[in-house]
Formats: C-alpha cells, sequence, structure tokens
C-alpha cells in the first residue's frame, strides 16, 4: 500500500513540475515577443571588469594553448 502511494505521489509531483516548466516557457515565449525577457546578462567577456574580466583572461589564454581540463 505505501509503494502504490509513493508512486502516486511521485507522479503527481512530476506532473506539476512538467505543469510549472510548460507555463514558464511560455512565459518566456511572450516576454521575448513584448521584448522584456533578454536573459541572464553574460558575466565572464571581454569588457568585464574586476574578477570577471580575470577569469575571462586565464579562459582565453587556456583556450589559445589548448590546456583546457575540467577543473573541480
Amino acid at each position: 500500500m505505501s509503494d502504490l502511494f509513493l508512486t502516486l505521489l511521485s507522479w503527481m509531483v512530476e506532473e506539476e513540475r512538467n505543469r510549472i516548466k510548460t507555463a514558464q516557457r511560455e512565459g518566456i515565449v511572450i516576454a521575448k515577443e513584448r521584448g522584456a525577457f533578454k536573459g541572464k546578462p553574460r558575466k565572464y567577456h571581454a569588457d568585464a571588469m574586476g574578477k570577471d574580466r580575470l577569469i575571462y583572461n586565464i579562459v582565453v589564454q587556456l583556450l589559445q594553448n589548448e590546456s583546457v581540463v575540467n577543473i573541480h
């Protein structure tokens, strides 16, 4: 009985999450049409300042040297 309840609850949560994601996608499309949604601003770019610029420069240097590795 508890397995059935957990399965049902899991399905309900998954359906709710899918409904939320669909509504969010639709809202983003509408906002883009109005010009209100521009997305997340880029953090690391050539015109960045401070620490973000330093990280950008290091990544560019590593890419030029073809020595980019997965760093954690």
